[in-house]
C-alpha cells in the first residue's frame, strides 16, 4: 500500500534486490506536482543492471509514440535503459491484463523495434488504456541482435493501482546503491 491516495505525500516504492519482486501495491498517487506523486525507486543489485548506460543514477527512457503499433526504435545496448508505454490511445492493455506476461511482450514488441544484445536488461513500464493502473516488469534479453520479448524473459516485479497515468519521471535510481 502505498499509503493515503491523494494525499499530496510523495510515497517510496522501493526495490533493492530481485527477490523483492511481485508487489501489488495500492493507493499510487500519480497526480499533483513533482513533490506530490509517489515514486518507485531501484537502489542494491538492481542500481547496477538498469543505470547500465552511463550509470549516471538518471534512468534514460525510451517511449511510445502515441500511436498503437508505432514500432519506436529503442538501442537497449547504447541508449536506452527502459520503455515505457502511456496508455494512452491504445498504448498500453486492459487493466486485467497489466500482470500477464504474454499480452504485456505483444503490446511492447508491436509498439518498439528493440535492439539488444544477450544478457541486456530493461525496465518495462505499462499503463492500462484505462489511465489508472501500470505495471512494472523486469526484461532480460535471451537472444542478441533485433529483439521481440518472450515471455520467459520477462519477470514482474509490481502491479499498482493509482489515479492516473505515469511517467518516467515517477521512477529513479537510489544514487549510490
Amino acid at each position: 500500500d502505498a499509503g493515503v491516495l491523494n494525499d499530496n505525500v510523495a510515497d517510496l516504492i522501493r526495490y533493492l534486490a530481485a527477490n523483492e519482486f511481485g508487489d501489488t501495491i495500492t493507493n499510487f498517487d500519480a497526480t499533483g506536482t513533482a513533490t506530490q506523486v509517489d515514486r518507485v525507486q531501484f537502489g542494491g543489485t538492481l542500481n547496477a543492471a538498469y543505470d547500465d548506460i552511463t550509470d549516471n543514477d538518471v534512468l534514460a527512457w525510451a517511449t511510445g509514440n502515441g500511436v498503437n503499433g508505432g514500432n519506436t526504435t529503442a538501442n537497449l545496448n547504447t541508449t536506452f535503459e527502459g520503455l515505457i508505454l502511456s496508455g494512452l490511445n491504445n498504448e498500453g492493455v486492459l487493466s486485467n491484463a497489466l500482470g500477464t506476461a504474454a499480452t504485456v511482450a505483444a503490446e511492447f514488441n508491436s509498439e518498439f523495434d528493440i535492439i539488444a544484445d544477450i544478457g541486456q536488461d530493461a525496465l518495462l513500464v505499462i499503463n492500462d488504456t484505462n489511465g489508472n493502473n501500470f505495471s512494472v516488469w523486469q526484461w532480460v534479453q535471451g537472444t542478441g541482435g533485433t529483439a521481440e520479448i518472450d515471455t520467459t524473459e520477462l519477470t514482474l516485479i509490481g502491479t499498482f493501482t493509482a489515479n492516473g497515468t505515469v511517467d518516467a519521471t515517477m521512477f529513479d535510481i537510489i544514487p549510490g546503491g
